[in-house]
């Protein structure tokens, strides 16, 4: 049980890296050129296949979570360096260069946030009539276990073991999904509604007995 633990873990903690790792890459080399590019593909790819009022609205509701969380807060005030008085590189000193420099890319640290709500709304637009199915497909496979009890069916530990794996990886994967610098269709989420209930159900039918 320690090992399956310190196995999650260890998953957890690579993908957190990942994440970390893109925001260093955007702290160090970042602009608002690149998001702003993949975030008008991702927007153009909810437009084509949820449609343009379903793309107001979200947009509408992350602009409201977005002030909520980091305007109202007054974290985006405290994160982002006061702007230089000149935009002339020239004129400004060097601190004043590295803080303008600092601005720029903590700005576009904001924006991934920005794209990770959007993204989390589009989930939970998708989400609630896909988690049912999830959620159907795995008492489906502990009701199959159930009827393999009684007539005594070999429960195979390496479909257990599979299962197990494959449904954590999948559900940890949401957080690149949130945070990943490409854009993602929303049909995606489907892809992966259907994958998770796969293996949750493979994971559930093939717990082991004494469990």
């Amino acid at each position: 049980m320690s090992s399956f633990i310190s196995e999650e873990r260890s998953a957890v903690k690579f993908m957190i890296a990942i994440i970390g790792f893109e925001f260093a890459m955007a702290l160090i080399f970042g602009t608002g050129l690149p998001i702003a590019y993949y975030q008008n593909l991702q927007q153009l790819l909810v437009r084509q296949e949820m449609g343009i009022a379903a793309l107001q609205t979200l947009l509408h509701l992350t602009s409201h979570l977005y002030t909520l969380i980091f305007i109202q807060t007054g974290l985006a005030h405290a994160m982002t360096p006061a702007p230089p008085p000149t935009h002339q590189v020239a004129d400004l000193s060097l601190t004043e260069k590295l803080s303008w420099a600092a601005r720029g890319r903590i700005l576009t640290i904001l924006a991934i946030f920005y794209i990770a709500i959007f993204r989390v709304l589009v989930f939970f637009t998708w989400a609630i009539a896909l988690i049912p199915l999830v959620i159907a497909a795995a008492y489906d496979g502990w009701v199959q276990r159930k009827v393999a009890q009684f007539r005594f069916v070999y429960q195979s530990g390496q479909k257990h073991f599979i299962g197990n794996r494959a449904s954590k990886i999948i559900t940890y994967g949401l957080l690149l999904i949130f945070f990943l610098p490409i854009p993602i269709p929303p049909i995606a989420i489907i892809f992966w509604a259907v994958f998770l209930g796969l293996f949750s159900y493979l994971w559930m039918r093939n717990m082991p007995k004494r469990i």
